[in-house]
């Protein structure tokens, strides 16, 4: 037998019932949501078999969220990131085959905690309506898949032992970290539960340690694109932010203060760029660059649809305060960013008809190895262009986009386009 999931947008109907009252009552019931079978008109079959009965049993009786979550990844680890985010797909699991579960999860729904209402309790963990980072880590199912899908590491010998650090503390997994930004980099949230682990993290204040972690790596994220380094650089940073309050405190504090590492800064003009120890005030374009990182280059993005780049090995040498003359920059600059050499490119653009259209382009078809080398048209006459380099884990997933210029909205390719749809958000890539 297939495994089901409700049509595309029932979710929202499925919370416009339970907001009308029409199916509350059915949620107090633990053991089978009534309106289920009800709701099968509404439902369609996915390509993949259900889950077996004895799988479900042993999802069923698990007694810890890491051991659910174990064996609900187990269960659908052949998920694409398309599917694992697919609300329909997590809601008709809730209120089918897995819905005991969800109980057993959170079992006050006859006397919610905190003064919560019992349609907030049933809302907050029974019906999705959005696919935001936030509701995947959030609600009860979709989070538990996630949890794994990030933390799985196949290089140890126990693949599953981040991740049972990952489980340790649900506000951390599910909340302040789990929805943060710097969640979604693979590398950077294993940096972080490898740090935590070898220094017995933990252990002792989990959360307030984590609370220190998060805020650190977000103003980090402020100032460079974190999806292009790996573990080793994230781990690095936490050792020299953290490690003192280590060795005196045994914990970790959470301080508002920047940074304290040397950087450099590239100021970019039309004509010319600029090496600078600091941010410059009144200079538009200007990146902070890590010119010991190797195969990282400096990429210019004129709004004509061209972009230059320069790779760093030729900004190493070049005199601090001192303006560098260089040729090309013959239109006006869109956007500068320092991202590795080879990276895929997201270039977001409205077309002659005002259209919404994107595409990827390959980093390393641009030559860089020379301050004055041509600039490489990555799209023809565009409108309203922006490009930035796309964090490593998206790669594999998109492919089909490289070089291919597709509507935003449109049918073609509408899986890989749906992927990027949270980073094209975050980015504000057509505002």
């Amino acid at each position: 037998m297939k495994q089901r999931k409700y049509n595309e947008g029932f979710s929202t109907d499925l919370f416009n019932r339970l907001e009308a009252g029409v199916t509350t009552d059915a949620y107090f019931d633990k053991k089978k949501f009534s309106f289920a079978e009800n709701f099968e008109e509404f439902a369609e079959e996915l390509e993949f078999d259900v889950i077996s009965n004895t799988k479900l049993k042993e999802i069923l009786q698990a007694d810890s969220d890491f051991e659910r979550g174990r064996l609900v990844y187990e269960a659908f680890s052949f998920l694409t990131r398309r599917q694992a985010s697919d609300i329909d797909f997590w809601n008709y699991l809730a209120h089918n085959q897995l819905y005991p579960l969800v109980h057993k999860m959170w079992p006050e729904i006859d006397n919610p905690p905190n003064n919560s209402s019992t349609m907030s309790y049933i809302k907050n963990h029974w019906v999705m309506t959005k696919s935001s980072q936030a509701e995947l880590m959030d609600y009860p199912l979709s989070g538990l898949w996630w949890s794994f899908f990030m933390t799985v590491d196949e290089s140890r010998t126990d693949k599953y032992e981040l991740t049972k650090i990952f489980f340790k503390n649900l506000s951390f997994r599910t909340k302040s970290f789990g929805q943060s930004k710097i969640a979604r980099h693979r590398d950077a949230v294993l940096a972080v539960l490898e740090f935590i682990q070898e220094n017995g993290l933990h252990e002792r204040n989990f959360e307030d340690n984590g609370l220190a972690i998060v805020p650190y790596l977000n103003l980090l994220g402020g100032i460079r694109p974190l999806g292009f380094f790996d573990k080793d650089w994230f781990k690095s940073k936490l050792s020299a932010k953290f490690s003192q309050d280590i060795a005196i405190h045994g914990r970790l504090f959470h301080r508002r203060e920047r940074p304290t590492e040397a950087m450099s800064m590239i100021c970019v003009w039309e004509n010319a760029i600029e090496k600078r120890d600091t941010i410059q005030d009144g200079v538009a374009f200007q990146v902070s660059v890590n010119l010991d990182l190797p195969e990282h280059s400096l990429f210019i993005v004129l709004k004509n649809g061209f972009v230059k780049k320069i790779n760093g090995n030729l900004l190493q040498p070049l005199d601090v305060n001192k303006r560098e003359q260089i040729r090309g920059l013959n239109d006006s600059i869109s956007s500068v960013f320092y991202a590795k050499s080879d990276s895929l490119l997201l270039v977001c653009f409205k077309n002659n008809r005002d259209k919404k259209c994107l595409k990827l382009y390959k980093g390393e078809e641009i030559l860089g190895h020379s301050l004055h080398s041509f600039l490489k048209s990555v799209v023809n006459s565009p409108k309203a262009l922006k490009v930035i380099p796309l964090p490593q884990t998206f790669e594999g997933d998109v492919s089909s986009l490289i070089n291919a210029e597709v509507f935003l909205e449109g049918e073609s390719k509408k899986e890989a386009i749906a992927l990027l749809k949270p980073l094209i958000a975050e980015y504000r890539m057509f505002s």
